[in-house]
């Protein structure tokens, strides 16, 4: 699953809803189908997009995918044995919560304000039997 940071493919999918994907094969690609592949132009990043158009020719698959509120096509190569993912369904909004958990306040948020708060109920509890215990 990845978590869409643009708005390229609304209003089908949102910036910050995660998708949720299958691994395949081009050759299992189809017009129409909405995919993931590598971005040719920067390392690690992926482009989720909709095929426009594929053809086959001696083991190599050109690839015209465009993303539904660009205005301009991608063109690209894939090999037979090359991998992508087709998009099975989405999760609206998910993404923002995963982005923010991956980062420094995400973390202290997730692991030390529980702790915190669990350690704060604890002594809240402590002390309130120490008392009652005092006053008996």
């Amino acid at each position: 699953s990845y978590t869409v940071m643009s708005g390229s493919m609304e209003p089908r999918i949102h910036t910050g809803d995660v998708v949720g994907e299958e691994r395949i094969v081009p050759a299992q690609m189809r017009s129409g189908d909405i995919v993931t592949f590598q971005d040719p132009d920067e390392k690690g990043r992926m482009i989720t997009h909709r095929v426009r158009s594929v053809r086959e020719r001696a083991g190599v698959y050109s690839v015209v995918t465009k993303g539904d509120a660009n205005n301009t096509v991608e063109r690209g190569t894939i090999a037979a044995d090359g991998q992508l993912g087709r998009v099975r369904y989405r999760v609206a909004h998910v993404g923002h919560l995963l982005v923010f958990t991956r980062g420094p306040f995400g973390i202290m948020s997730l692991v030390v304000l529980p702790a915190l708060l669990l350690g704060a109920m604890g002594m809240h509890a402590y002390t309130r039997n120490f008392s009652r215990q005092d006053s008996v």
